[in-house]
This record gives C-alpha cells, sequence and structure tokens, in this order.
C-alpha cells in the first residue's frame, strides 16, 4: 500500500486501509470498521502467507501552485516522478528476494 499526507484526494487512511480516527465519534463508523475487516481478514488469514507492506511517500515540491494547495500533486506526483516509482520498485523487489 502507498499513502502519502500531502494527497488530498484520497484520505490517509482509507489509502492505507486502516480505520480513521474519526470513526468511533461517526455514525459510519461501524461501516467502515466492516469495510476494512472486510478487505484484511482475507488477506491476513490466507495459507499462501500474504505480506502487506505499507509505504508513506512525501514529496518535495518546488513551487506552490493549486495543484499543491489543493492536494492533486499530491495525489498525482508518485505516478508523474519516474525516479520515485522506480525506487519503489526496487525496494519492493529487494524485500521480496530478500525473505
Amino acid at each position: 500500500l502507498v499513502s502519502s499526507h500531502q494527497d488530498q484526494y484520497v484520505p490517509f487512511h482509507s489509502a492505507r486501509i486502516e480505520v480513521s480516527p474519526l470513526a468511533t465519534h461517526d455514525e459510519m463508523g461501524s461501516a467502515q470498521q466492516e469495510m476494512v475487516h472486510n478487505i484484511l481478514f482475507p488477506l491476513l488469514t490466507n495459507s499462501c502467507q500474504t505480506e502487506l507492506r505499507i509505504y508513506n511517500i512525501v514529496h518535495q515540491f518546488q513551487t506552490t501552485d493549486v495543484d499543491v494547495l489543493v492536494g492533486r500533486a499530491g495525489h498525482v506526483a508518485l505516478l508523474d516522478s519516474e525516479l520515485c516509482l522506480e525506487m519503489l520498485v526496487q525496494t519492493c523487489l529487494y524485500r521480496f528476494f530478500q525473505t
């Protein structure tokens, strides 16, 4: 899973498949907890030993334009940055073959 605090389009907890800290105070909290459980439970109980890794990406933007202010830049920065994608893939491959 890949997430970024700078992404204002997708909530941070949603990108990480986590329950929002506000879910306990919200009328939709139980629905959110059920969704997270339904997504993660099959992965964590699978006999093929699924390993779930979470990466938090922090981008350094050179300008403060409208895209940065509204969170769009954080949402698409990983796809726009060939170097960032390459580093992510190499990290994942290294950890995959290390185990």
